[in-house]
């Protein structure tokens, strides 16, 4: 894909490790390499240090990211959710999805930011039922009991 024609789309993952210098590397639900990121991409202070004060693996990270000389790098980074421009949303919900069918990401994590956005009443009544249906919701069922005790409209 030529970086220059590169479609932003939405990534997450967990932190996993931030070092000392605060840099660190995002695996990807599009990109096999892990995508480079810096706490200096982060301008508001607030939240760089929410990821100062983080411990391994308890928040994600939504975020997009680039080519820049010739290495993967994050481009723009939110903590929450509700900030994320509604334009990327679509997308990052049908790629959860899919992921829950074929991916390789742990389910446990997609439903973690899949429960982030049924908070947000971002999830359709389409949505969750291709949740329910997918292959690895269908082979472990007890992964949706996180997405459930907060949604009402599958109670």
């Amino acid at each position: 894909m030529n970086q220059n024609n590169e479609t932003e789309v939405l990534d997450f993952c967990r932190i996993k490790k931030i070092f000392d210098k605060g840099f660190g590397f995002l695996t990807s639900l599009y990109h096999q390499e892990n995508v480079f990121f810096h706490f200096s991409k982060i301008k508001d202070k607030e939240k760089r240090q929410s990821l100062f004060d983080l411990k391994r693996g308890v928040i994600s990270v939504f975020f997009t990211s680039k080519i820049s000389d010739g290495q993967r790098k994050v481009d723009k980074v939110w903590l929450n959710i509700a900030e994320v421009p509604e334009n990327l949303l679509a997308n990052f919900i049908e790629r959860l999805i899919l992921e829950l069918n074929d991916g390789v990401t742990n389910p446990f994590e997609i439903i973690d930011a899949l429960n982030q956005l049924n908070q947000i009443g971002k999830l359709t009544e389409q949505n969750l039922k291709e949740i329910i249906s997918s292959k690895k919701i269908v082979k472990n069922p007890s992964i949706l009991n996180k997405l459930l005790s907060t949604d009402n409209r599958m109670n």
